[in-house]
């Protein structure tokens, strides 16, 4: 799929493209995802993407991971909530763009963040992080840290890299399903 392809067949059709907030975690337990995004995890209500409430966080199973999608504010951006997501032998992302065409991308594993970077913008030599390389093996064919990519050519990029590092890319099959959605406090 072309960038403009995935952007017309799941990004706009879910309301995504001017703003998206993704946390990918391999901690399988959504109580507990939720827990440290700062949901209160008695209010599960099940709800896909498009029929979820607002101020919520909509949480569920993305093959052996758990991915949460958020509304501002968002809690997975923050360096500290990632870091505890990724604790205890996990591995966690977090991909988020806004409207003035500013986006992240940040991986953390067993508690330390690894590598951050901004798609679109950031070379390869500006990469912040423990270890700012730890990707290499799977950047290969992407124009992630080029400099060079417009917008939508880094999220279907940064998509792409999300799915070699999970197994799995989002898609409108994730998005109309039943998951968790969570109040948050």
């Amino acid at each position: 799929m072309d960038a403009m392809g995935f952007e017309e067949n799941v990004l706009e059709p879910y309301g995504l493209l001017p703003v998206f907030c993704g946390t990918w975690c391999s901690n399988p337990e959504v109580l507990e995802v939720a827990r440290l995004l700062g949901a209160d995890p008695s209010s599960a209500e099940p709800a896909t993407w498009k029929l979820r409430e607002e101020g919520t966080v909509l949480i569920g199973s993305f093959g052996g991971w758990t991915l949460a999608l958020e509304e501002p504010p968002w809690r997975g951006s923050d360096r500290r909530t990632l870091v505890n997501l990724s604790s205890g032998g996990h591995r966690a992302l977090n991909y988020w763009w806004d409207v003035n065409g500013v986006s992240s991308f940040r991986y953390a594993a067993d508690g330390r963040l690894l590598v951050g970077f901004e798609p679109a913008m950031g070379l390869r030599a500006h990469w912040s992080g423990e270890d700012p390389q730890v990707l290499s093996a799977h950047l290969t064919g992407l124009p992630l840290g080029e400099g060079a990519a417009d917008d939508s050519q880094a999220r279907l990029a940064t998509f792409i890299l999300i799915h070699r590092l999970t197994g799995h890319l989002l898609n409108a099959t994730w998005l109309d399903a039943e998951h968790q959605s969570f109040r948050i406090i």
